[in-house]
């Protein structure tokens, strides 16, 4: 097994490391009075801690928020900003390692793939002739259920400086799980499901498969296979002390494609390759035009929200939406509004 060369704490503590996160860091919140505080001195500080090894994470910023595409409440752990500094300091160094050792259909938080790239993959698999079945699964509250333990074990394979481990560790703030809300977080999400996904591709001769955090989706011609593959994937998965949904709206399911459209990333797509929008995702931006459109204006949120959700309006089959879009944000002008001071 490979290991990550060349990451070391002096390559993360090296200043021209740091300076470079502090700039990214602080990307769109500049006008914070934790950003501006934070200079040359209290990089230079930062850096002593990492070196000395007596660095501790700061008090976070705990908040609840609703998730726009699930209507899931999410509890958000936003680090201090110190801290936050620290944590791109660490993925800049480790992220080329990272995203070659990560599973090519690992889409979540990552440069070049995410949203876009699962919908273009579904696409592609669903112009293939044969036919295929599909096995769906989530692992019940992921990121609550990381084991620490387990993660710095799979942390420790790869990265022959046990200094960087400990770093790593530290920084989270955190005796169980993985914190939303951490950049950090992103990335060790996905390094932690890695040897899973590699795993299964291996044993089962898998290639359409992805996986969108916690939200997997594997394809195979054989109803057999994917059962042998779920009743795997269940063991493997609690042996690391996860676990997948087995019941409840969300559990766990194996389906042809010719008899059911596929669910993901935010699309529904049928076997011939016709992609919808999710049914609440479709509802949600109907009814903040009606809201628009009843005031006669849209707010700078409503405006950035919209335009956002075009985005994934202009990439699906949904060709009357998206006209109707287009015209909408141009007679309110949205671009303006989002751009507003």
């Amino acid at each position: 097994m490979k290991s990550f060369r060349g990451v070391t704490l002096e390559t993360i503590a090296d200043p021209g490391n740091m300076a470079k996160a502090r700039y990214f860091a602080g990307q769109r919140k500049e006008k914070r009075a934790s950003v501006k505080s934070f200079g040359d001195e209290e990089i230079k500080d930062l850096i002593k801690d990492v070196l000395c090894m007596t660095y501790h994470p700061r008090k976070s910023h705990d908040f609840d928020r609703k998730d726009r595409t699930t209507g899931k409440i999410r509890h958000i752990i936003s680090p201090a900003f110190r801290d936050q500094v620290l944590h791109h300091a660490i993925v800049q160094v480790l992220e080329n390692s990272f995203t070659s050792y990560f599973h090519p259909h690992s889409l979540a938080s990552l440069k070049n793939r995410g949203i876009e790239k699962g919908r273009k993959l579904v696409k592609k698999w669903s112009h293939t002739g044969k036919r295929l079945w599909v096995y769906q699964a989530d692992i019940r509250k992921y990121y609550d259920n990381i084991d620490q333990a387990t993660l710095r074990r799979k942390l420790e394979k790869k990265i022959p400086d046990r200094r960087v481990v400990e770093l790593i560790m530290r920084s989270l703030g955190l005796e169980q799980g993985l914190g939303r809300g951490s950049y950090l977080s992103q990335w060790l999400a996905n390094y932690f499901l890695t040897d899973f996904l590699h795993a299964a591709a291996r044993r089962f001769r898998l290639y359409r498969l992805m996986i969108y955090m916690d939200n997997m989706t594997f394809l195979a011609r054989s109803q057999r296979t994917l059962e042998r593959l779920k009743a795997w994937s269940v063991r493997y998965l609690r042996d690391e002390g996860l676990e997948i949904k087995l019941k409840g709206p969300e559990a766990a399911q194996i389906y042809r494609w010719e008899d059911k459209r596929l669910d993901a990333v935010g699309y529904t797509t049928s076997r011939d390759g016709f992609q919808r929008l999710r049914g609440h995702i479709y509802i949600s931006i109907t009814r903040m035009m009606n809201r628009i459109e009843k005031k006669g204006s849209a707010s700078r949120i409503q405006a950035r929200s919209l335009l956002s959700r075009f985005g994934f309006v202009k990439h699906s089959s949904c060709r009357k939406l998206e006209i109707e879009m287009r015209n909408f944000i141009q007679i309110y002008d949205l671009k303006k509004v989002a751009k507003a001071a």
